[in-house]
């Protein structure tokens, strides 16, 4: 598959992050995460609504998402555990940071000024598979520089590329009142979104 969106997101750092998606200027689905669950409605092509842990994501992405990745899926940084890392020599303009997280290999490829990802991957060498997330088209929010654009191509269950292109980003330390409701015409399902 290979799909396109763009999408609002506000984020209430470290708290929740609020996305409303749209494909063609027609709303396709809400998203809440938080620090445990993740809330998605979908309007099109049918209308379903799923609320469950991150497996639901995982799933979508080909690696263990949990909320600090999520937020850094969005932010453009890395989530690094330094204790695991390793320094693969680049150049000035890009460094490379390798890192074991059992089942997977991630390499993060961090921009030599500015610290932020120009792409992350994480193969699982198990299953032959592998999730890649390149940014680009960077802008100032807040004093902070958000990717404009994210695309990502996971190849577990089946190849998939989804490019994503903000139309709005904002960060809103302080706010938490996201509000998610499920209308009665939608059918709720599973995590495995069957």
């Amino acid at each position: 598959e290979n799909i396109g969106f763009s999408y609002k997101t506000y984020i209430a750092k470290d708290s929740v992050i609020w996305t409303s998606i749209s494909k063609f200027g027609i709303p396709a689905a809400i998203v809440m995460i938080d620090q445990d669950s993740v809330h998605m409605r979908v309007s099109v092509p049918d209308k379903f609504a799923i609320e469950c842990d991150f497996r639901v994501l995982s799933n979508l992405m080909g690696v263990d998402v949990n909320y600090g990745l999520m937020q850094s899926f969005f932010t453009g940084d890395p989530t690094l555990s330094p204790n695991r890392l390793s320094l693969v020599p680049q150049n000035s303009e890009q460094f490379v940071l390798k890192e074991e997280r059992p089942p997977y290999e991630v390499s993060w490829f961090l921009n030599g000024s500015t610290f932020k990802l120009n792409k992350m991957v994480a193969k699982d060498p198990n299953l032959g598979t592998s999730s890649t997330i390149t940014y680009s088209d960077f802008k100032t929010v807040k004093d902070q520089l958000i990717p404009g654009k994210a695309v990502v191509e996971a190849t577990q269950g089946g190849e998939v590329r989804i490019q994503l292109e903000h139309s709005t980003i904002e960060i809103e330390p302080d706010k938490t009142n996201f509000r998610f409701r499920i209308p009665k015409s939608y059918t709720r399902r599973d995590c495995s979104m069957q």
